[in-house]
C-alpha cells in the first residue's frame, strides 16, 4: 500500500519536474506564447484556433460547417433578385475542404 502511494507521489514529482525542465526548454527555444498539454506522457503544444476561418464558418449544432456564399459583395444592380435571394442562404462547406477546416476550428 505504501509503496504505491511512494510511486504515485514520485510519479507527480517527477511530471512536476520534467514539466519546468522541458517548458524551460522549449520556451528558449521557438514556442514563447505556446501552451502545452500532455497527450500520452508527452508534451504535444496545443492547436489555436485559426481566426480567420473562425469567423467565416459557423457550426451547426450536428457538427456541419457551414459558409455564406460568394458574388455579394458588389455588383449587384446587374444580378436578379431571385438570384441575390439564394446567395444570402448559407451552404455546407464543401467535402475537400471539411477535414482541413476542422482541423483549424478544434475549439469551436
Amino acid at each position: 500500500m505504501y509503496f504505491m502511494l511512494y510511486y504515485i507521489v514520485l510519479y507527480i514529482m517527477l511530471n512536476y519536474i520534467l514539466n519546468d525542465i522541458l517548458s524551460d526548454i522549449i520556451l528558449q527555444q521557438r514556442f514563447i506564447n505556446v501552451k502545452f498539454r500532455i497527450k500520452g506522457g508527452i508534451f504535444v503544444p496545443k492547436m489555436k484556433t485559426h481566426k480567420g476561418i473562425a469567423k467565416r464558418i459557423k457550426k451547426t449544432g450536428t457538427g456541419k460547417l457551414m459558409r455564406k456564399k460568394g458574388f455579394k459583395s458588389h455588383l449587384l444592380t446587374k444580378k436578379s433578385s431571385n438570384r441575390k435571394h439564394r446567395l444570402r442562404k448559407e451552404v455546407e462547406v464543401s467535402k475537400a475542404h471539411r477535414q482541413k477546416y476542422r482541423q483549424l476550428v478544434q475549439s469551436m
